[in-house]
């Protein structure tokens, strides 16, 4: 009677033993990410615009991902693996589905007005990151303020960079007048140049269709 107490009370430590094994093996498997974000890049225009910029680090066992977007409307949409080769997807709403082919890692590029809004001369830039994200801002912007302490700021190319921490992100900026009026001298002057090679060739049809688009810059 008691060697059989003793095997049942073995059979259940076996057992057990046996199910927290199973547990911690499965574990990691299951919590495994398809993709984990790498870097995000928004460059802001005078016009509302904004370049979204976002990089993915992608697990090449799964042959697609899944990946929410910033903002509601996308322009120029690509997606390329990072030898700059084209991957194939699929957009519902605000979620990219990627077909990785074994890719790891995918950047993803568009252009959206969704993330900027203007009141009088004022433009704010909002978007929630996952991971820290980089603002370019032109240079003849004035930065008026920032939601977060940015973590740095760098100026190269024509662009002030400004690096913020993860989460909700909020930059407000004003172009000024003599940004304003240095984008207008550079129009009238490729105007002008169009003016001149269309006198050239006889065609004034020429100029009207190759005239830069004004869009709402000022």
């Amino acid at each position: 009677m008691e060697d059989s107490r003793m095997k049942e009370k073995l059979l259940f430590f076996v057992i057990l033993s046996l199910l927290f094994t199973s547990l911690a093996v499965t574990a990691p498997a299951s919590a495994q990410q398809a993709y984990a974000p790498k870097d995000v890049l928004f460059t802001v225009g005078p016009d509302g615009f904004v370049h979204v910029e976002y990089s993915l680090t992608i697990d090449s066992i799964f042959p697609k991902v899944e990946v929410p977007l910033f903002g509601d409307s996308y322009e120029n949409l690509l997606v390329r693996s990072g030898d700059g080769s084209a991957l194939d997807f699929s957009l519902a709403k605000d979620v990219l589905t990627i077909d990785s082919l074994g890719a790891n890692t995918a950047i993803i590029t568009y252009d959206t007005q969704d993330l900027t809004t203007k009141t009088g001369s004022l433009w704010t830039l909002s978007a929630v990151s996952p991971i820290d994200a980089t603002v370019r801002v032109p240079e003849g912007a004035r930065i008026v303020s920032l939601n977060k302490v940015p973590i740095e700021i760098t100026n190269a190319d024509g662009y002030f960079a400004v690096k913020m921490p993860l989460g909700e992100q909020e930059i407000a900026y004003v172009f000024t007048f003599a940004e304003a009026r240095t984008r207008a001298l550079e129009m009238l002057n490729q105007a002008q140049t169009d003016i001149e090679l269309a006198q050239k060739e006889g065609s004034l049809f020429w100029w009207w269709h190759h005239l830069p688009p004004l869009r709402d810059s000022f």
